[in-house]
């Protein structure tokens, strides 16, 4: 009797730690989403090998460049164009915002 109440024991704990894994990666998937400015950090060491497995580099400069024969050639050639126009936006964009008390104080004084 108590070799199965062991096994059910370990049995689960192995279900609760599977549970926990899973729970875990989708904190990290649900704050990369809230926290933008961590995204691309927060999804080459968490997210990306979730989903796709190790890639031969840790490094995010280079690990991309694998992950590339996931896409197809339309998708290779709109991610291309959606770079090019970010790059050209970005030679014309103007910036606009309101200035708050603050700054048209300093601005006039």
């Amino acid at each position: 009797m108590r070799r199965c109440e062991d096994m059910d024991t370990q049995h689960s704990q192995r279900w609760l730690s599977d549970q926990m894994q899973r729970s875990w990666g989708d904190f990290w998937v649900v704050h990369a989403i809230l926290h933008s400015f961590a995204f691309d950090a927060i999804y080459w060491q968490k997210i990306d090998r979730r989903f796709w497995g190790l890639t031969q580099t840790d490094d995010p400069n280079e690990a991309w460049k694998e992950r590339l024969n996931l896409l197809n050639e339309n998708q290779k050639a709109e991610m291309e164009r959606l770079v090019t126009r970010q790059l050209d936006e970005m030679e014309d964009r103007v910036l606009a915002w309101d200035p708050d008390e603050y700054t048209e104080n300093s601005v006039k004084g």
